[in-house]
């Protein structure tokens, strides 16, 4: 059975990955993220129908905190899913991150 990158509980481990940054200051987490999307990135097109699951909040955040255009050039392109994020992030979508208490 071929590799494919996503399933549809990555959004959730994504994004605990950039809290975990966020929390702890450790920015191995946030890498560790950066790094998965970028390799994804640079084989996004053609998109695939997996691609449905991607976690885009989490790719376009990481494309804000990082500053990768390539990333979020990739992000940009995915299905609706990832339109949804794009609309988030121009919204502020760090405030879409669970509040610490």
């Amino acid at each position: 059975m071929p590799y494919a990158c996503w399933t549809y509980g990555d959004s959730v481990g994504f994004e605990a990955m950039l809290a975990a940054t966020e929390a702890t200051g450790d920015p191995r987490y946030l890498g560790f993220a950066h790094g998965f999307f970028r390799a994804w990135a640079a084989r996004a097109e053609p998109y695939r129908e997996i691609d449905n699951t991607a976690p885009g909040l989490a790719m376009v955040l990481t494309a804000e905190r990082t500053g990768d255009s390539r990333l979020l050039q990739a992000a940009v392109g995915l299905p609706s899913s990832a339109e949804a994020a794009l609309l988030a992030c121009s919204m502020n979508a760090s405030t879409l991150l669970p509040r610490r208490y």
